[in-house]
C-alpha cells in the first residue's frame, strides 16, 4: 500500500512557480513523484491558499482560467475538508505543539487522511506529530 502524503500549500506553490529557483525544480519534481504513486492528499484550505498566492505572487501571474484548470486536476487526489470535530482538534494541536493555527489545520487535515507524511516547509523538518513526519521538501 502507498504511504499517503499531504502537500501544504507552499509546495504547490512553488511547483507551479517558473521563475527557474531550485525550489520550484524540487517541488515540480516531488509533485510529479507523487502523481506517479497515487499517494497525494490535499485539503480545501491548501487549494484555495494556492489559488489566492498564485493568482497575486507569481511572477507570470496565472490567468483565472489556468488556475481553475490547476486545481480542477486535484479532483484526483483525496479531499480533505475538515468539520467542528477537527476544527476542535486543530486548536488542541496549536496548543499542544506551539504552531500557527493556520498550520495546526493543515496538520490536522493530514492526521484525519491516516498521512505519513506532511510536506511543509513551515514546520520543522523530521519534528513528528502523531506519528505523522514533517518533511522540508526543499531540505537536503
Amino acid at each position: 500500500m502507498t504511504e499517503k502524503i499531504f502537500i501544504d500549500t507552499n509546495v504547490l506553490f512553488y511547483a507551479y512557480d517558473e521563475n527557474g529557483s531550485e525550489k520550484h525544480l524540487l517541488a515540480k519534481n516531488k509533485l510529479e513523484e507523487i502523481w506517479q504513486n497515487s499517494s497525494g492528499v490535499i485539503s480545501l484550505q491548501v487549494l484555495q491558499e494556492f489559488y489566492n498566492s498564485a493568482s497575486k505572487k507569481l511572477i507570470n501571474k496565472l490567468q483565472h482560467h489556468k488556475l481553475k484548470e490547476i486545481i480542477g486536476l486535484y479532483k484526483a487526489w483525496e479531499l480533505v475538508k475538515l468539520d467542528i470535530s477537527g476544527l476542535l482538534q486543530a486548536i488542541d494541536l496549536q496548543q499542544d505543539y506551539k504552531i500557527s493555527f493556520w498550520d495546526s489545520l493543515i496538520v490536522q487535515a493530514a492526521l484525519s487522511a491516516h498521512c505519513v507524511i506532511l510536506l511543509t516547509e513551515d514546520l520543522n523538518h523530521g519534528q513528528k506529530i502523531k506519528g505523522m513526519k514533517i518533511v522540508n521538501p526543499f531540505k537536503s
